[in-house]
């Protein structure tokens, strides 16, 4: 059990990898475009961002997470994303600001180590609620489950 647990759970941070990658040059190609027309960085983040924002929703509904049952319908499912999308855009963008203080006239370098910084905590945060699996829903909820009593 713990072993198909393991496999299940290495494929499923292998393909958030791949998607997050996808997602990341739809993103940076726009950051840099808007860059390189003049734009600010943080300017050119506010536009760029959610394109990724679209790729990363879209491949990890149909691919990282596909198989699953999912707990909850599409639209559960765009909330709760949006709202760990959000939070990791307000942290990405002070964290360009933070890193731009430090990394002075290096706008990319200061972006991708934004997005690396902000993105360690985003799977976790996808893979246990945005894209739950329906037993893993229905456990939680039960007396000794994660969020049910001792």
């Amino acid at each position: 059990m713990i072993r198909r647990w393991m496999r299940t759970w290495s494929t499923q941070l292998a393909r958030y990898a791949v998607s997050g990658l996808a997602a990341a040059a739809a993103d940076l190609i726009v950051y840099v475009v808007l860059n390189r027309m003049g734009w600010h960085p943080l300017a050119a983040h506010l536009v760029s961002r959610p394109v990724g924002g679209v790729v990363s929703f879209s491949a990890n509904r149909c691919w990282t997470f596909r198989g699953r049952r999912f707990a909850w319908p599409l639209l559960g499912q765009v909330w709760r994303y949006g709202a760990v999308w959000g939070s990791a855009y307000v942290a990405t963008e002070i964290l360009i600001w933070l890193y731009l203080q430090w990394i002075p006239g290096r706008p990319v370098v200061v972006k991708v180590l934004a997005e690396l910084t902000a993105g360690f905590v985003a799977f976790w945060v996808q893979r246990e609620w945005t894209y739950r699996g329906f037993a893993e829903a229905a456990s939680s909820e039960t007396p000794g489950g994660r969020l049910g009593g001792a």
